[in-house]
């Protein structure tokens, strides 16, 4: 795939799996960063050429998006009990960051590398900051009298 992001497709690009037997391999359950479920004996085939995809055409939309996707990611970590949110919160982000300018090249891009980088890294941070949230709000509740 190669990603538009802000009026510019990006050099990076990135391998999805996207054509499949339904019968064979199926969606996992992940509400955000859905990924499939394939077989280990299943073949794969990189089939040439490009999916255009347009991720983003403002940093707005792209706002939007992360509020959404960062709660849903928080509440999916949150009821499968995981609470280490300080550390996540913490170093997630510059790694993060690290990974997508630096690992995945984005330095290539210039500026826009650099803000989708950047946006990457506050995605993150979000989420571990709602998931914060989350368990500061059950720990309140825990703590109310009960009458």
């Amino acid at each position: 795939m190669k990603n538009y992001y802000f009026g510019k497709f990006l050099r990076r690009k990135d391998y999805k799996k996207r054509i499949f037997n339904k019968n064979d391999v199926q969606w996992n359950n992940n509400e955000v960063h859905e990924a499939l479920v394939i077989p280990g004996n299943y073949p794969v085939i990189k089939l040439q050429g490009l999916i255009q995809h347009y991720s983003y055409h403002s940093i707005e939309q792209y706002l939007a998006k992360s509020n959404l996707y960062s709660g849903i990611a928080a509440r999916e970590l949150f009821d499968k009990n995981k609470k280490g949110y300080l550390a996540k919160m913490l170093f997630s982000p510059g790694y993060t960051f690290f990974q997508s300018y630096i690992l995945k090249a984005g330095f290539l891009d210039g500026l826009h590398g650099f803000v989708v980088a950047w946006l990457n890294s506050y995605t993150s941070f979000l989420k571990y900051a709602k998931l914060w949230e989350l368990c500061r709000q059950q720990k309140n509740q825990d703590k109310k009298p009960v009458l």
